[in-house]
C-alpha cells in the first residue's frame, strides 16, 4: 500500500502519471491560447495597417487633384485679372484658395496615415516575433514522491487509536486514577459483599452507633445504626473515602473517531509504508509529541499497576 492523492487513482504511481498528464495538458493549452491571442492581434494590426495604407493613398490622390485644380485656378485668375475680368478673377482666386487649403489638409492626413501605417507594420512584426518566441519546450526533468505525516496510530490495551496532526480534530481526555490504598479498598468491597449476602434474622445491638443526619434532615438530627446496618454504613463510607484517596494523571489528545469521515479518508488515501521516500514534517507536532509521551507513560503505568495488583488500584 503506497497511499494516493486523487480519488480515481489506485496508488501513488497513477497519481504521478496524472500529474504529468495534467502538466503537459496545461502547457499545450497555454501554447494554443497564446498563439490564438497573438494571431488575433496580428490580424487586427494587419487590418489597421491596410486601412492606413488605403487612407494614405486616398489623401494623396485628393491632395494631388486639389493641388492641380488650385494651380489651374491660379493661372486662370492671373489671366482674368490681367484682362480685367474682376469677377472671374475673384471666383478663380477663391477656387485656388479652397483647393490649396484642401490640398494641405489632405497632405497632413496623408502623413498621419503614413505614420499609422508604419506603427501598425512595426506592431505586426513585434506580434509575429512574439509568436515565434512562444515557449514550447515544456518538460519534466524530475518527479518525486514525499510523504507528509498527518496522523499517528497509538497502541492501547491490545488495540489502537489514531491521533490527528493537522489541528482539525477536537481533543479527547484520557485520565488515570491511582489509588493510594488498593488493598484496603478490596477488603472493604469483600466485607460489604459478605454483609449484603448474609442478612441476619435478628440484628444484634453490641456495636450500636449514633449517626449524625442533620445535614440530610432538619427533623431527624441523628439515627442509631445497630450491628448489621452499622457495618454496611461503615464499609460504604470507607469505600467512598478510599476511592477519593487517589492521584489522577490526565492528558488530552486530538483523537480521530473510528468510522468517521476522517478515519475513512485516512484508510483510503494514507499509508504507513513509506519505503525509502522522504518524509517532510509540515505540521507542528512538538506539543502533540509531548502529550503523546505523557499518554504513553500513563498507559505504561496502568499496565504496571494492573500487573502488580491484579487491576485493583486503577480506573
Amino acid at each position: 500500500m503506497t497511499g494516493k492523492i486523487f480519488k480515481e487513482s489506485s496508488n501513488i504511481y497513477e497519481d504521478e502519471a496524472r500529474v504529468l498528464f495534467d502538466y503537459y495538458k496545461k502547457a499545450a493549452e497555454k501554447i494554443v491560447e497564446e498563439e490564438i491571442d497573438l494571431e488575433n492581434k496580428i490580424e487586427e494590426a494587419t487590418n489597421n495597417k491596410n486601412t492606413s495604407q488605403e487612407r494614405q493613398r486616398k489623401h494623396k490622390i485628393i491632395s494631388i487633384v486639389t493641388a492641380s485644380i488650385g494651380g489651374a485656378a491660379l493661372i486662370g485668375g492671373i489671366i482674368t485679372f490681367i484682362l480685367e475680368i474682376i469677377v472671374a478673377a475673384v471666383i478663380l482666386g477663391c477656387v485656388f484658395l479652397g483647393c490649396g487649403i484642401t490640398a494641405i489638409i489632405n497632405l497632413v492626413k496623408k502623413n498621419k496615415a503614413k505614420k499609422d501605417f508604419d506603427n501598425f507594420e512595426s506592431l505586426v512584426a513585434s506580434y509575429e516575433e512574439a509568436k515565434k518566441n512562444i515557449r514550447r519546450n515544456y518538460k519534466v526533468s524530475k518527479l518525486g514522491v514525499a510523504y507528509v505525516p498527518v496522523a499517528t496510530r497509538v497502541p492501547f490495551e491490545g488495540k489502537s487509536f489514531v491521533v490527528d496532526h493537522t489541528g482539525t480534530m477536537p481533543n479527547t481526555n484520557f485520565s488515570l486514577s491511582v489509588l493510594h490504598k488498593p488493598k484496603e479498598l478490596q477488603e472493604s468491597l469483600v466485607n460489604l459483599e459478605k454483609n449484603l449476602n448474609n442478612i441476619p434474622i435478628v440484628e444484634g445491638n453490641e456495636d450500636a452507633e449514633q449517626i449524625d443526619t442533620s445535614s440530610y434532615s432538619k427533623s431527624i438530627q441523628n439515627i442509631t445504626m445497630h450491628n448489621y446496618m452499622g457495618n454496611i454504613d461503615r464499609e460504604v463510607r470507607n469505600i467512598s473515602y478510599l476511592l477519593t484517596d487517589s492521584d489522577t494523571r490526565s492528558v488530552s489528545l486530538p483523537v480521530i473517531p473510528p468510522q468517521s469521515e476522517e478515519d475513512a479518508f485516512l484508510n483510503e488515501y494514507a499509508t504507513t509504508e513509506t519505503g525509502d521516500k522522504p518524509i517532510v514534517k509540515v505540521f507542528d507536532t512538538e506539543d502533540f509529541e509531548a502529550k503523546l509521551d505523557t499518554f504513553t507513560n500513563i498507559s505504561d503505568l496502568k499496565k504496571e499497576l494492573e500487573k502488580n495488583t491484579d487491576g485493583g488500584n486503577t480506573n
